[in-house]
């Protein structure tokens, strides 16, 4: 959901449904939530820069945020939501019992988006509350997503419901905020 969008800001990411392999539509939270993420870091008040990426960073990745790439065609959210299943490493809720090239519905928590950026980006990102632990939700300091980024975050909220809050400064010196709330480890969603 985006209540206040601003000239120059990322483009606001929809969250639609879509299904894997022939398998029932699912609501893609946890996929659009990266996306939105992804998209403010490379943000640059007129496009996606790339070059914002870790140099490692999964071709398809750089591809679909690059000018020539899948970011703004109208099939942009299917294709974002095919390259994040079925990925080594990651939970899912879904196509489980049929095995991994059929897994889907990333698991939405704070520890799976960690380690869904860490894939995607193919560098280890630390999860936001590294330095003050779960139990003391909203003290940890703002630290960079990756090296070299400039998107800060930092965990807020509580055990139930973690908000993973995140800010960078834009071209325009106006401080652009992202929240993702995780809701009981059954949905997320994005506010900006």
């Amino acid at each position: 959901y985006t209540i206040v969008a601003r000239h120059g800001c990322a483009p606001e990411v929809k969250q639609e449904r879509h299904g894997f392999r022939r398998q029932p539509e699912i609501a893609d939270c946890v996929e659009a939530c990266a996306r939105e993420v992804i998209g403010l870091a490379l943000w640059d008040g007129c496009s996606f820069d790339v070059r914002r990426l870790p140099p490692d960073a999964d071709p398809a990745v750089k591809h679909f945020f690059s000018a020539s790439g899948e970011v703004f065609t109208a099939h942009a959210s299917a294709t974002w939501f095919e390259l994040l299943q079925a990925r080594p490493g990651l939970q899912y809720m879904l196509g489980l019992e049929r095995g991994l090239s059929f897994s889907y519905e990333l698991f939405p928590s704070v520890e799976n988006f960690t380690a869904l950026l860490s894939s995607l980006l193919r560098t280890l990102i630390a999860p936001p509350s590294s330095s003050a632990g779960i139990s003391q939700l909203g003290s940890a300091q703002p630290v960079h997503l990756w090296n070299g980024c400039t998107l800060r975050w930092w965990l807020e909220g509580d055990e139930r419901t973690p908000i993973v809050a995140m800010a960078r400064a834009s071209a325009w010196g106006i401080e652009e905020e992202l929240r993702i709330v995780f809701n009981g480890q059954r949905h997320c969603y994005a506010l900006r």
